[in-house]
């Protein structure tokens, strides 16, 4: 058995973003691990696929469609958590979305779309989850975070102004 599949055996994990990219790939490793699963995503088909592929007998998962970008959403996906287990080894907030465009051509409402899923997801994910978080022996708190969290981009200021918080988060 190699040691990651050692380490995350029989854990409990959580992920935002899980219907496909990272979200999906990481959903799919821990599964391969037999880490038992609480998976979510804003794309009902997506997050079935993603539980299509992950074998249910080697670990349990549970789905549920939640925007991320909702605080009462997430809070709510957490408190169906809590009713299943008495704490998660882990979270990871993967949720993210991208935006692309002028500064001149993009509203208001484009700026707070991408914060309330980039930024508050994460916030409302982790104040959300870490009373479980805390239950566990060692919780792990993983914020997953694109490039533009790290460098400038012209024309990408939407996208950077929610990424670079998420690995300072």
């Amino acid at each position: 058995m190699a040691l990651i599949d050692h380490y995350f055996a029989g854990k409990t994990f959580a992920i935002t973003g899980a219907g496909d990219g990272i979200g999906r790939a990481l959903a799919i490793r821990l599964n391969r691990a037999a880490c038992h699963l609480w998976l979510c995503d804003i794309n009902p088909a997506r997050l079935a696929e993603t539980c299509e592929i992950l074998d249910h007998d080697r670990a349990s998962v549970a789905s549920q469609i939640v925007d991320c970008g909702n605080r009462d959403a997430v809070f709510n996906w957490a408190a169906d958590i809590a009713e299943q287990t008495t704490h998660l080894d882990g979270l990871i907030n993967n949720a993210g979305v991208g935006y692309g465009a002028k500064f001149a051509d993009s509203t208001e409402d484009n700026f707070r779309w991408l914060m309330d899923i980039n930024f508050w997801g994460v916030v409302n994910g982790t104040r959300a989850l870490l009373p479980l978080l805390a239950q566990a022996p060692r919780g792990h708190l993983v914020n997953i975070s694109s490039i533009f969290g790290m460098i400038g981009i012209p024309h990408a200021k939407r996208l950077q102004c929610g990424e670079i918080c998420r690995p300072w988060f």
